[in-house]
């Protein structure tokens, strides 16, 4: 499948229209083959983040792939960046490594209405710590 995306790509980047203008497509199409995109897979069971650090060169685009097993909201510190994660679903996060620095990741749980005390409150627990995207 990936030699065939391959060669469509390839394909498609030398394509022309009827003007003899480069084909917009395949030119953002080349773009993106051009960008230095490192993907990272991590899986967050319960509160623990396998791995629990990710290290990335500074100016790297990176994507990563989360996989869990609860509903909790994930938050990346100093990068504003807020998502809802559950069972069986997998979240992609684009991430942009242009400023070095150590990115926190934490989780916050829901908290049941009937701890909560209210059916209408909606609620979340106090942040766990799980785990850091460096970026040297």
């Amino acid at each position: 499948m990936a030699l065939f995306f391959g060669i469509f790509i390839a394909l498609n980047l030398s394509s022309r229209d009827d003007n003899g203008d480069d084909d917009e497509l395949g030119a953002a199409l080349q773009d993106m083959i051009d960008q230095d995109i490192q993907e990272v897979q991590v899986s967050i069971f319960g509160s623990v983040m396998y791995p629990a650090q990710i290290t990335v060169e500074r100016g790297t685009n990176v994507t990563v792939v989360i996989y869990t097993d609860r509903n909790a909201v994930l938050k990346i510190l100093n990068h504003e960046f807020e998502v809802e994660i559950g069972p069986g679903s997998i979240v992609t996060l684009p991430f942009d490594a242009s400023i070095a620095g150590n990115y926190h990741l934490e989780l916050h749980f829901p908290i049941p209405p009937e701890q909560a005390g209210s059916e209408a409150a909606i609620l979340l627990s106090e942040p766990i710590r799980i785990g850091t995207i460096v970026v040297q």
